[in-house]
């Protein structure tokens, strides 16, 4: 009988160190993950400097929390870009092994695929992060 001999194909394993599973992974949930962490610490921050006991503050917002919360949402920013930055290294690292063909195969879809999705998460995310910014700033806190 004949066979068909198929191509050899080196295993990609040299070549998956520079676009791995946790870097692909992390860039991935960086992004959301930073924003909803930035969500949750500035409304928990807001809420207590503006209603302290359950009821609300009768002389207003207290000054000092203002920064406290401008910090945190610019961590939040930084955190979102960066995890955008880190997706776009990952793709172009992919991209970059994808001109070998024969590691194209396997390694190709997988990087591509996650760092695609994590640079428009992390972009995505760091867009929110920055109209929560823009919210802090234009809206003042403690409304009575």
């Amino acid at each position: 009988m004949a066979t068909i001999s198929e191509p050899h194909i080196p295993p990609p394993s040299r070549y998956r160190s520079r676009v791995g599973m946790t870097i692909l992974l992390a860039a991935l949930a960086l992004g959301p993950l930073a924003w909803i962490a930035q969500l949750l610490v500035v409304y928990a921050v807001a809420s207590h400097a503006c209603y302290p006991d359950g009821a609300p503050l009768l002389d207003g917002a207290r000054v000092g929390f203002w920064w406290v919360l401008l910090l945190i949402n610019l961590v939040g920013i930084v955190f979102a870009a960066a995890a955008g930055v880190a997706s776009l290294r990952n793709y172009r690292l992919a991209k970059a092994v994808s001109g070998r063909v024969e590691i194209a195969m396997r390694v190709e879809g997988r990087a591509k695929f996650l760092a695609g999705w994590g640079g428009l998460a992390g972009f995505g995310f760091f867009v929110a992060a920055i109209f929560d910014l823009i919210a802090l700033i234009a809206v003042p806190p403690c409304l009575g």
